[in-house]
């Protein structure tokens, strides 16, 4: 998603998020000319009124989700999926908010409003390693919620032989297995490969083994893309968390 959609869509979001906080609502009665769009920022026009239950939030989760679906959705045949990385569990997140007193949970708030959904693929890559780094740098202490949120995340069991068929993956598989560190098939592991995913992928361009340096791919191919193409989007909305 470019720069200007991902500032579209995360300041449309709090104007939601923003009401819900203090347990107000549209109760669905909104359309697009009740927002306007200043230097790029998504303002309200029309003031939310104040919701007496969960329901009300979530007709207006609804129609905004509604919305954003078929604004963000791509019908090109050559795209795997219609919408934008991490647009599902955006949306999942979404539906399933933590409602405390009648009032969004300021966790939640958190979550949604930090989302990966709202950052451009450079911006990925640069929070992918230094999350790790995170992980990596992380005390005894706080050793236990790293570990729970890793394992609570969503994901399939047959991740590693599937990406292992991918040539970007497949490259890193191979270099980690020479180096005598190869990776496991846990949930640990898959954080740790797309770690070296983003970090080390574009080292792969070029195949230098013959006589001609070829190219195996484009510079502007969109490497970081596979990591949400082919992990379903599991790991870092979960991360986020800790």
């Amino acid at each position: 998603m470019t720069t200007v959609g991902c500032l579209f869509l995360s300041t449309w979001i709090r104007c939601f998020t923003d009401a819900f906080s203090r347990g107000m609502s549209w109760k669905g009665d909104f359309t697009l000319d009740d927002f306007k769009i200043v230097d790029g920022h998504v303002r309200r026009i029309k003031k939310p009124k104040r919701s007496c239950c969960r329901e009300e939030m979530q007709d207006d989760v609804s129609k905004f989700v509604e919305e954003i679906e078929r604004i963000f959705r791509n019908d090109d045949s050559r795209l795997i999926s219609k919408h934008p990385p991490y647009f599902r569990d955006f949306i999942y997140r979404l539906r399933n908010m933590e409602i405390i007193s009648d009032a969004l949970s300021p966790r939640h708030k958190l979550l949604i409003e930090s989302h990966m959904c709202f950052m451009t693929s450079s911006s990925r890559v640069s929070f992918i390693i230094k999350l790790y780094c995170k992980y990596e740098g992380a005390n005894e202490s706080d050793e236990p919620k790293w570990a729970t949120a890793i394992q609570d995340a969503r994901s399939s069991s047959e991740w590693r032989s599937t990406v292992s068929r991918v040539i970007i993956f497949k490259d890193l598989i191979a270099r980690a297995d020479k180096a005598e560190s190869p990776y496991g098939s846990t949930r640990f592991e898959a954080f740790r490969l797309v770690r070296n995913a983003a970090m080390h992928a574009a080292e792969y361009r070029f195949d230098g083994r013959r006589n001609a340096i070829v190219e195996r791919f484009p510079n502007d191919s969109g490497i970081e893309l596979m990591i949400p193409c082919h992990f379903e989007e599991y790991l870092f909305p979960t991360l986020l968390q800790t």
